[in-house]
């Protein structure tokens, strides 16, 4: 199974202040939705409190929480960790999964994606939550710039893991 990691990631590597996006970039916002639109994605609840799943946009939330009040919401599974999140994807015979955050999330899926689509923000943002370093393991195999979004210069890049 194909497992991409997507994120915008400012210079400062914040993705993220009180549980939202510390930016409102619609440049980057649409490529996202092109690009995990009708793929199975895996995130933690914060992420799918901002991004509700839809018959487009199927999702398996990593939530012990909602798990624990047996609430599953439509278009959803629930896994309790990102390894169950993984097997849930691999029984229901999906061939590509896209990890959409928040900071645990994108932590451990470092460890088994095979590539990374990251939105480059030339900008930064005040935030409490950070992007993984990622550039020691994965190589930037595309790039592409992108005119400015609000003011701010776009990169649309896509790496893949690093060969040893």
């Amino acid at each position: 199974m194909q497992i991409n990691i997507i994120a915008a990631v400012p210079r400062n590597r914040v993705i993220g202040r009180n549980g939202t996006l510390p930016w409102s970039l619609p440049k980057d916002w649409n490529y996202f939705l092109d690009t995990v639109k009708g793929h199975v994605s895996i995130m933690g609840k914060t992420c799918f409190d901002e991004f509700a799943a839809g018959p487009a946009f199927p999702a398996i939330v990593v939530s012990r929480t909602l798990i624990e009040a047996g609430k599953t919401p439509p278009h959803t599974n629930l896994a309790s960790s990102y390894e169950e999140a993984l097997d849930i994807a691999r029984n229901q015979g999906v061939n590509e999964v896209w990890i959409l955050g928040g900071q645990r999330i994108y932590t451990e899926a470092l460890a088994t994606a095979d590539k990374l689509y990251i939105t480059r923000i030339d900008a930064e943002y005040d935030g409490d939550t950070l992007f993984p370093e990622w550039d020691k393991h994965f190589s930037v195999c595309e790039s592409r710039v992108e005119d400015e979004d609000n003011g701010v210069q776009l990169a649309f890049e896509v790496w893949s893991k690093a060969q040893k």
